[in-house]
């Protein structure tokens, strides 16, 4: 999947003819924020409960879904006055895509590549990760939104976070790709191992990075002669931001050696009382 998705990317960048432009104008910005759910009846995941437990902690049959939400600060707008109004003016040399003008608008975001680890992929931050199967409630479900010509990531082999989610939106018309700035792009749901429950409260910190690939950031440029037949898209890479790291609480769960304490402390608690 990791590869079919690079070279799509690379695909569409040799339909428009664009190399990958050092552009600074603008930035965006991945935020990530984590919701705790419930497994449903029966402890599976297609009629899961959010909050779970109701409390801010994730207790065994717990999971975090986990969403990652885009934003820009050249705001997006469409590629013509006549279908809407335009989004923030971009420049770029013209050879970077031939035959365009080097300046125009941002139509929107167009790709990039993200990492989602937990505690730079240690065995304790091990787990499980939704699919888009339905063995999973939509509500769960791992997938993308708005931008979905990429992919959701591959779970790393000991289920500790994601490697190379990649939002895209691809075409060879600049309106013809959703104009839309803060949207949640990725969602996916994070159930820790049983092994990750200790006999004390466990944090995990989930951090969001430059992806493997090393696909920059990229938002796609309307040329300002869009109306003049010029309708294809100007890749133009832009800073990358990545919003604060998030940290998420297991519950404390007794082992077995713990529950063989508190039963010994009972009995002699009771052996007093009789005495």
């Amino acid at each position: 999947m990791k590869t079919r998705a690079a070279l799509v990317l690379a695909g569409i960048a040799g339909l428009a003819s664009v190399a990958n432009a050092q552009q600074t104008q603008g930035t965006v910005t991945y935020t990530l924020s984590p919701t705790i759910y419930g497994s449903g009846p029966g402890s599976n995941w297609t009629a899961p409960v959010i909050n779970g437990n109701g409390n801010s902690i994730v207790d065994p049959g717990e999971g975090v879904l986990w969403k990652i939400t885009i934003g820009m600060s050249v705001a997006p707008g469409a590629a013509s006055t006549q279908t809407g109004t335009l989004g923030g003016p971009l420049t770029w040399a013209p050879s970077i895509q031939v035959g365009s003008s080097g300046t125009g608008t941002n139509a929107g975001f167009w790709a990039g590549d993200i990492n989602l680890t937990a505690d730079n992929g240690a065995a304790s931050s091990s787990g499980t990760w939704s699919d888009s199967s339905t063995n999973y409630a939509l509500a769960v479900r791992r997938r993308m939104s708005v931008a979905t010509a990429g992919n959701s990531g591959s779970p790393n082999a000991n289920g500790s976070g994601l490697t190379d989610i990649q939002p895209a939106q691809f075409g060879g018309d600049a309106d013809a790709i959703q104009h839309v700035n803060n949207f949640v792009t990725f969602q996916g749901l994070w159930i820790p191992s049983a092994s990750d429950f200790g006999n004390s409260l466990t944090n995990h910190t989930f951090v969001l990075s430059l992806g493997a690939l090393g696909i920059p950031s990229q938002v796609a440029a309307a040329d300002s002669n869009y109306d003049n037949g010029y309708i294809l898209p100007v890749a133009l890479s832009v800073n990358t931001v990545y919003g604060a790291n998030q940290t998420v609480t297991l519950a404390a769960v007794p082992g077995p050696s713990s529950l063989a304490l508190l039963g010994l402390g009972g009995l002699v608690a009771a052996r007093r009382r009789r005495a």
